[in-house]
């Protein structure tokens, strides 16, 4: 059977494609704990809260936790502290039942199950992520010999080169949380037991699905709150409904998912406002050239050469000149694209003229509403009156 599993990605297109059906055909078991990640919104598990707005680690109520160096192969692994617990538990259960021979000893990580990946921070993955997306963005303005002379100018230049890849390469933290580029690890529910290629099926199939310890490790992963990634079977994801797991979170005060996801996670867009401005204060002042060489028409028969010193400015002077509403303005607009909204750009010129009218009475709560309404699938009908009646319901 293994012979007709893909052991990477370098087969041709329709060969893996037919790999993966076979692969997917075998290894799919409705109504289990064993889950497809990769499929409807269980792709976003962890990222988003249930209005699909983007959520982020707090480290406040269940804050992240260090797991036993004994049962891991990391120094420094963490994971929300209840989901360390349920998974130290669940780890002593397969010694317990190798102590008593109830399962096979020999099964290379289904028998001591030891971390090899936990939790990864999100926000240093984005700073890396954002840091790559601006270099080429310079060399874009260095090799196109875009000129600008002010911050207006830039916007102008860069804008279209913006909005033509934000939606394949995310420029904000929010749409960050949602895109591929951030995996699962990054919410603090996963732990993974192996190190493996998860392009190999055939070794997932080996060591995993043949196991004779396979039964045993997805019964004992439920019994302790946890759903098995189906495409990556070493691959712990706490379920945040599950009964077993919401147990291991009530010593923290924690007794619904509800109460989870807000004891657990912020909205990704909370504390990232002042991060957008500065990218793009960085991005004119890395850019900006000594002087700018420009023709200028005398007359139909003669042109000259003027020479200009692009302005400078101080993060102060800059953030005077451009305010908050400015960049309110354009966060909403990169953010319109990233989604692919499904709203008409009259549609969007109105949202954003509600939500800025909202933040000039409380800029947090315009950010909020802005958020909701691009995340969430509403019959928008365009009026403060019906972003009113959803600022009601996010109180109720």
């Amino acid at each position: 059977m293994s012979e007709y599993f893909a052991e990477n990605n370098r087969e041709s297109t329709r060969d893996l494609f037919n790999k993966r059906l076979v692969y997917y055909s075998h290894t799919h078991r409705a109504g289990t704990n064993l889950v497809d990640f990769s499929y409807a919104e269980k792709r976003l598990y962890g990222r988003v809260n249930r209005m699909y707005v983007p959520i982020i680690a707090n480290n406040y109520i269940l804050e992240l936790k260090g797991i036993r160096a004994d049962i891991s192969q990391l120094k420094s692994a963490t994971a929300l502290n209840c989901v360390v617990d349920a998974f130290t538990e669940l780890s002593y259960q397969f010694k317990k039942k190798i102590m008593k021979n109830e399962i096979d000893p020999t099964s290379q990580y289904l028998a001591n199950l030891n971390v090899h990946k936990a939790y990864v921070d999100p926000k240093r993955l984005y700073r890396t992520h954002l840091t790559t997306y601006v270099r080429t963005l310079g060399a874009t303005i260095k090799n196109e010999n875009i000129k600008f002379v002010n911050f207006t100018t830039f916007m102008k230049k860069i804008m279209p080169r913006i909005e033509a890849t934000v939606r394949e390469y995310p420029f904000t933290l929010p749409a960050f949380m949602k895109s591929t580029y951030c995996p699962i690890n990054a919410s603090g529910l996963a732990i993974e037991i192996a190190d493996l290629d998860p392009s190999n099926d055939k070794v997932k199939w080996k060591e995993f699905y043949q196991s004779n310890n396979w039964g045993f490790y997805l019964n004992a992963c439920a019994n302790y709150g946890f759903m098995v990634d189906q495409h990556i079977p070493w691959r712990l994801v706490a379920d945040i409904a599950s009964g077993p797991m919401l147990r291991y979170a009530a010593p923290y005060e924690v007794r619904d998912t509800d109460t989870f996801l807000r004891a657990a996670y912020e909205p990704a867009h909370k504390n990232y406002f002042d991060i957008f401005k500065e990218t793009f204060y960085q991005l004119y002042s890395a850019n900006r050239q000594k002087r700018v060489t420009t023709a200028v028409v005398v007359n139909p028969d003669q042109t000259r050469l003027k020479i200009r010193r692009p302005n400078t400015y101080t993060r102060d002077a800059l953030y005077t000149r451009y305010d908050d509403y400015y960049f309110l303005t354009l966060y909403c607009k990169i953010r319109f694209i990233e989604e692919e909204s499904h709203f008409t750009q009259q549609e969007q010129e109105k949202i954003i003229d509600n939500i800025i009218e909202l933040a000039q009475i409380n800029f947090a709560e315009g950010l909020d509403i802005f958020e909701l309404l691009l995340n969430k699938t509403f019959d928008y009908s365009g009026s403060l009156s019906y972003i009113n009646n959803v600022r009601r319901q996010m109180a109720e």
